[in-house]
This record gives C-alpha cells, sequence and structure tokens, in this order.
C-alpha cells in the first residue's frame, strides 16, 4: 500500500536514438565530428580512429599547402599590377 501523499512518477523511457546518443563518450562524439568536417570520411560511420587521424594529418598538410601557396600568389600580385610605364620590381618571395 502506497503512503498517502506521495505521487510515484514513472521515468519516460527514452528512444533508441536518445539512449543510443546518451552512451557515445564525449571522444567517439568529437571524432564523429571530425568525420563531418574532413573530406573523404563522409558515410564512413565504422571508420577506425588510426585511418582518421591518417586522412586528417593528410587534410593539415593540404591546407598548409594551399596557404603557402596563397601567400606566395598574394606576394606576387604587385607584378600584375602596372602603374606607369615603369616594370615593377619582383618582392624576393617571388624570385624563389
Amino acid at each position: 500500500m502506497r503512503k498517502k501523499g506521495r505521487v510515484q512518477l514513472r521515468r519516460k523511457r527514452r528512444s533508441t536514438e536518445e539512449s543510443k546518443r546518451a552512451r557515445k563518450s564525449p571522444a567517439r562524439r568529437k571524432m564523429e565530428q571530425l568525420q563531418r568536417i574532413i573530406p573523404g570520411c563522409d558515410g564512413q560511420f565504422a571508420m577506425d580512429s588510426t585511418t582518421l587521424f591518417h586522412l586528417i594529418a593528410d587534410y593539415i598538410s593540404f591546407l598548409e599547402l594551399k596557404a603557402s601557396l596563397l601567400r606566395t600568389t598574394i606576394s606576387c600580385l604587385p607584378l600584375l599590377s602596372t602603374k606607369g610605364d615603369q616594370p615593377n620590381e619582383p618582392p624576393a618571395s617571388c624570385m624563389q
């Protein structure tokens, strides 16, 4: 028999998706976030961490190379502008 004045509440059952989300570790969630950002990881849910880290390292190298190329291109832009009749002197970084 229940005591008077107390209300007994039932816990609401979680849906399957909610329970899966609740069980994932913070590290696993971060890995899934990385998989969404890195090209080549789309749709591969069962990727092991070693493969993912190799893809991340490759992507970082690609981004560094792209940034370097853009910096060089920007430093050489003064060569493209023609102000007056005198040729522009190329910056030292363009002569490498």
